[in-house]
């Protein structure tokens, strides 16, 4: 029994922003297995505090490089949409860092781990990503 997959090169071209989408997508999985938050002797990752879910707003910029669509007739709605989801992840995950700081033997230490600092910095490509697949498109 054979099985012939066929991929046609002309379907994977892209261009600088859709690179930047889909790299940058990629380490933000990637980053989901590193911990999250880091105590020395304890490490917690993403799947184990429900963080993992703010991965869920990669899917619409993913799905734009993918299969081009316009979701609504006025062009600066599609900006909010798209862009957004990646300003809004990084406005999380952002957030996310902030609240992790505590009082321990009277200092002030933030127990944030490098897997939401590559989360942050993955979100901001996605947002820049974004908006070059954007300007691209109008």
């Amino acid at each position: 029994m054979k099985i012939d997959i066929k991929i046609d090169s002309k379907d994977l071209k892209f261009d600088k922003g859709q690179l930047i989408v889909l790299i940058s997508t990629g380490v933000a999985f990637i980053s989901l297995f590193f911990p999250w938050v880091n105590a020395g002797f304890i490490w917690v990752n993403a799947f184990q505090i429900q963080t993992f879910l703010i991965m869920l707003l990669y899917i619409l910029p993913v799905y734009q490089v993918f299969k081009r669509r316009r979701f609504f007739l006025d062009p600066s709605h599609n900006f909010i949409v798209e862009v957004g989801s990646g300003v809004l992840a990084a406005f999380l995950t952002l957030i996310f860092i902030l609240t992790r700081t505590t009082f321990i033997f009277g200092h002030s230490v933030n127990l944030a781990g490098t897997g939401s600092y590559i989360f942050l910095i993955a979100s901001l490509a996605l947002t820049y990503g974004s908006y070059l697949d954007y300007q691209k498109s109008k």
